[in-house]
């Protein structure tokens, strides 16, 4: 699962907590998100991302998953709960949901 990450957030250190098969990272800035979003603009789908992102916005709280059979192929999809056989990678950025969006779809 790390590569997958890796593939779509180079930066974050990550942390690994094998009693619970998790795997957590945690940064400050959106900086981390630099990647991701050259992906979205590569594969062109920054308007789909945008809408959908904004329906996933919870309070202060933006939460969504990402396929990681797609992210090992340094892809970024979209991916609703139970929808991904190997699990999704579940990405929480709390603070400012709308300022994360904008700097990812623009």
């Amino acid at each position: 699962m790390e590569e997958a990450i890796r593939n779509l957030f180079p930066t974050l250190t990550t942390t690994h907590e094998p009693k619970r098969s998790l795997l957590t990272a945690q940064r400050e800035d959106l900086d981390s998100l630099d990647t991701l979003r050259a992906k979205i603009t590569q594969q062109r789908i920054r308007a789909s991302i945008q809408e959908a992102l904004r329906r996933r916005i919870q309070g202060e709280t933006l939460r969504f998953s990402l396929n990681k059979q797609a992210a090992y192929m340094g892809k970024v999809s979209l991916c609703l709960e139970g929808e991904d056989p190997l699990g999704p990678i579940k990405v929480y950025i709390i603070g400012d949901p709308l300022g994360a969006i904008n700097h990812l779809c623009s």
